[in-house]
């Protein structure tokens, strides 16, 4: 991992920082520079503590992008690419000495998140805050570390662990020699350490849009999630309902479908997003996951994509390799119309936000020819300049977390499938139909939950982590997206469930750092 050298005491020097007005009415995060030079004589007052958890945003964005969404669900049982593509991790060429954009940026962001939080929360205890200020911004930074390490076991599975200040040469070699510690032992570790500061974090409510910080349902949701992933679902039930109790019934009328366009950014079932935004003019923070997921530009310099204006996305705009959804994937909308109710129109308008087929009425070239849809506007920039685009990418929302406790009520011991099912069915109302559930057995309970995320939540970083943690993930990808892909099927491994750690952190550690499942 890397770690700034500065003889005995790091100098912070902070080039962009992701702050906030520091008033307590305004949460909108905006840019505002900062250097931070000595710690010892940083944290002297709220401003400067709280300019220190802001910074802490900023990692986010270094690897919150097209590239993560790549490994996670561009290249899974729902999408792929035709052919290769330049990045290693979407035809499953990757290696420890080639191990991907992704890897390479998730790394490096995350530990330097993890350092920053480290000595963030070390220096807002010894300042002279009240102690609730104090807890309130050091659970701020608790979540955000809690996240980089929840991001870092889910790609690389086991990792170095630390909660200490980085200062000293000695600091220094001591963490950069630290071995990989049990991803489960690193999940019980933050879910601990999160546990200790929830309550004095601020409620985020649905209607408030300006508040776009750590919140105590993100605590909340992080712990779910870690917690399912080490099978413990007494706990991520107990977090989960927190949350329910906060959001309520998924109400079409409060939570639009509109809600899932990434355009329409911190809507009201949002629980946390990475902000972006692109302006040729001011702030320039871009995502490129458009780029993947819309149609193909027919001709620079026009709204024409695959024979279809598309006004929508506008005339600046660059050519695209865009992902390609998988057969299996578009069964999933149309598997559905065998259990519905009769009585309602069976139409689910989650399908039109995220394939398309055309737009305005008019096909896609592709699409005349018997081709496949695209993926829709659920992922479209208006206005989008080149292969920039501004919209905000969805960390945790509502629906995700109904999803979760749905199958929290179905893991445990005493299991409650009437309560999983009517949570199943509260996500499908929202989508305009309900159905009706035949079998009520776990494993048949599971595989419809399992088929939900992926209608619900594709696209948001989610179905790649999914599909490991319920242990299907390679053969689930090779017999989806791999029969339609030799590439995929000739290339992909057991092993690939998770990625490999860079060459140059496992050199920079002195070999303490392995890979053995890619050797």
């Amino acid at each position: 991992m890397k770690i700034m050298k500065r003889n005995h005491i790091i100098i912070f020097l902070l080039l962009v920082l992701t702050s906030s007005v520091l008033s307590s009415c305004d949460d909108t995060l905006k840019e505002d520079p900062v250097i931070f030079v000595n710690p010892d004589e940083f944290y002297k007052n709220e401003s400067q503590c709280k300019a220190a958890v802001n910074y802490l945003y900023y990692p986010l964005t270094q690897f919150y992008k097209r590239e993560l969404l790549f490994a996670t669900d561009l290249t899974s049982d729902l999408s792929y690419f035709y052919g290769t593509n330049v990045d290693p991790v979407n035809f499953f060429g990757i290696s420890p000495a080639s191990p991907g954009t992704v890897a390479i940026n998730g790394w490096t962001a995350c530990y330097s998140g993890i350092m920053q939080a480290n000595n963030a929360i070390k220096g807002i205890e010894r300042s002279p805050l009240e102690d609730e200020t104090k807890k309130e911004l050091m659970g701020e930074a608790a979540c955000l570390r809690g996240f980089y390490y929840y991001i870092l076991t889910e790609l690389f599975n086991d990792v170095p662990f630390y909660l200490d200040e980085v200062f000293t040469f000695a600091d220094q070699d001591r963490i950069s020699k630290l071995p990989r510690m049990s991803a489960n032992a690193t999940r019980d570790s933050v879910i601990n350490d999160l546990e200790q500061y929830i309550e004095y974090l601020p409620i985020k409510l649905p209607s408030d849009a300006s508040f776009q910080r750590a919140s105590r349902q993100f605590a909340y949701m992080l712990i779910a999630k870690m917690a399912m992933k080490n099978y413990d679902y007494a706990l991520a039930k107990q977090n989960l309902l927190k949350i329910r109790a906060i959001y309520g019934i998924l109400d079409p009328n409060i939570y639009t479908i509109d809600d899932l366009w990434f355009s329409n950014k911190n809507r009201p079932e949002s629980i946390f997003e990475v902000q972006y935004m692109y302006d040729p003019s001011g702030i320039k923070k871009a995502s490129g996951v458009s780029y993947s997921m819309m149609p193909p530009l027919t001709t620079a310099g026009t709204d024409i994509f695959d024979g279809v204006s598309i006004p929508f996305i506008g005339k600046a705009s660059s050519r695209s390799n865009p992902a390609t959804p998988s057969n299996y994937f578009i069964s999933l909308y149309d598997k559905i119309s065998e259990e519905l109710d009769p009585g309602l129109n069976g139409i689910d308008l989650r399908k039109k936000i995220t394939l398309a087929d055309g737009f305005n009425g008019v096909q896609f070239d592709r699409v005349k020819k018997g081709g496949k849809p695209y993926f829709g506007i659920k992922f479209w920039t208006p206005d989008m300049i080149s292969t920039n685009d501004g919209n905000n990418q969805p960390v945790f929302r509502y629906a995700d977390a109904i999803l979760m406790l749905a199958e929290c009520y179905n893991e445990e011991p005493n299991r409650d499938a009437t309560q999983a099912l009517a949570l199943l069915q509260e996500i499908r109302e929202r989508a305009g139909y309900v159905t009706f559930f035949i079998k009520t057995d776990k494993k048949s309970i599971l595989k419809e939950i399992q088929e939900e995320r992926a209608r619900e939540l594709f696209g948001e970083y989610q179905r790649k982590f999914d599909l490991v943690r319920w242990g299907i993930y390679y053969n689930q990808v090779k017999s989806t997206s791999g029969y339609e892909s030799m590439t995929i099927y000739d290339n992909i491994r057991p092993y690939h469930k998770y990625l490999p750690i860079p060459d140059a952190e496992v050199i920079r550690s002195k070999g303490v750092l392995t890979n053995e499942d890619y050797q």
